[in-house]
């Protein structure tokens, strides 16, 4: 049963996070889309950096 109850609670953590990420979201779409395309761009040139230095 404490396994279980573990769960439960680990679940609704876990709901009530994505809830909150997805009201932040619709707060400030713009904010967030401004901040994951560096972030993306950074991902993109790092393995290009890591092949020249090899």
């Amino acid at each position: 049963p404490t396994i279980f109850s573990r769960l439960e609670k680990t679940k609704a953590k876990i709901a009530e996070a994505e809830k909150a990420a997805e009201d932040a979201a619709a707060e400030a779409p713009a904010e967030d889309a401004a901040a994951e395309a560096p972030a993306e761009d950074a991902a993109a040139e790092a393995p290009a950096e890591e092949e020249k230095t090899e």
